[in-house]
């Protein structure tokens, strides 16, 4: 689905990126299939919510309109069934040749990807939704595995810049903004997750009605991690911008 012999030769293009290593990448695969998945979601019905979800109140503002799916049992058999390319697009980036791409171009080897999908799978923003600059749950919740790579693909044809929704990579210390990357369709976004890998899209989503943020979020683990980047982090690490 994507030339898998970029990831050597984009090596120290995504180790030296800043505010910490990723890289971008447009036109991630065809573009007929991403047409396809974002077809698959838009006539999707089950979603998810924070608010079925019982999350903590703490998390209102910081996220919101956010929809998912995988969510329980059923959602997970729904990717099958009723998304069969979507289905298909997440075996191929838990594949092993997509494993070994992500490994060579992040230098981590033995990822493993996640098949239970916590947190990640399909995802959909409605209008005035937003995702606060956060940085990631450190440890997987039920296996214990070390979060390490993040992929993100966005699905939403012709893109406008007025509707917002970018994504912005903030640096840790200082707290500042470093870049702002617009959410356009066939776009994915892969980078390392630690506790101080801050991300979100803390600007409301400003979508015409009936039209929403369509994304891919596929997560990657390893057994071990350098002990520089552990912590105990179970659930997101929130910060607070100025943008509500």
């Amino acid at each position: 689905m994507i030339n898998s012999s970029m990831g050597k030769h984009l090596k120290s293009v995504y180790q030296h990126s800043l505010p910490y290593p990723h890289i971008i990448f447009d036109n991630f695969i065809q573009d007929d299939i991403a047409k396809q998945c974002y077809i698959d979601m838009k006539n999707y019905q089950n979603w998810g919510s924070d608010n079925m979800m019982g999350y903590h109140e703490d998390w209102r503002d910081s996220q919101i309109n956010k929809w998912f799916t995988p969510w329980d049992s059923q959602s997970m058999d729904d990717i099958r069934t009723q998304m069969p390319v979507v289905g298909k697009t997440i075996d191929y980036f838990n594949s092993p040749l997509f494993l070994k791409f992500l490994s060579e171009l992040t230098g981590i080897k033995d990822l493993i990807a996640d098949k239970d999908m916590a947190g990640g799978g399909c995802h959909k923003i409605s209008k005035g939704g937003r995702l606060e600059i956060h940085s990631d749950y450190n440890k997987h919740p039920n296996n214990g595995l070390w979060r390490r790579i993040n992929l993100l693909l966005y699905l939403t044809p012709n893109w406008e810049s007025e509707w917002g929704g970018d994504l912005e990579l903030w640096n840790h210390d200082p707290f500042v903004k470093t870049k702002s990357l617009q959410p356009k369709f066939n776009r994915a976004v892969i980078f390392n997750t630690t506790d101080t890998a801050l991300h979100g899209h803390p600007q409301l989503l400003n979508v015409p009605d009936g039209e929403h943020r369509y994304s891919i979020a596929l997560y990657y683990f390893t057994k071990d991690r350098p002990d520089e980047e552990k912590s105990d982090s179970q659930s997101a690490i929130w910060y607070k911008t100025q943008y509500l």
